[in-house]
């Protein structure tokens, strides 16, 4: 970022940990909100994906009764085979069905993960945007140039 603001002057009597200058984080608040944003409709993904995996495991459980009915009525020769693979190709379906499901919920969580280390940088980001004295002292003289506007602090 740029630097917006020296808080010392030359000649000035400094504290260890005083703020000796800042840079401009208005980009970096943006990039935050942006992943928050971002964050928060990850979740909103997964709460839906959840509600995928219940609506998915319930229509196995329905097929799973089907086809264990099928089977027994197959195993009875009450219905012929087609019927019975029928059946079995709808539980297999509905096994994959919720597997993919599934691995939506865990992508969800991926998303949501990316989006947090995404935060905890740019946080990082903000707090080292300020410039701290390591020590106690006198600050001796600046060297710097105004170019565009912008301090080039050598």
């Amino acid at each position: 970022g740029r630097l917006v603001d020296i808080s010392v002057e030359e000649g000035s009597l400094i504290q260890k940990d005083e703020l000796l200058a800042s840079l401009d984080i208005k980009e970096l608040n943006a990039k935050l909100q942006e992943v928050i944003a971002y964050k928060q409709q990850a979740i909103e993904n997964k709460n839906y994906t959840l509600a995928i995996v219940q609506e998915k495991e319930s229509a196995l459980n329905l097929v799973k009764k089907n086809y264990n009915r099928a089977n027994s009525l197959y195993q009875s020769k009450s219905i012929p085979l087609a019927e019975y693979q029928k059946n079995e190709a709808e539980l297999q379906t509905a096994k994959a069905a919720l597997s993919a499901a599934k691995s939506q919920v865990i992508s969800a969580d991926a998303t949501i993960n990316a989006a947090i280390a995404q935060m905890e940088t740019i946080k990082v980001n903000i707090e080292d945007s300020k410039l701290y004295s390591p020590i106690k002292g006198r600050v001796l003289f600046f060297i710097k140039a105004l170019q565009n506007n912008r301090y080039r602090c050598n």
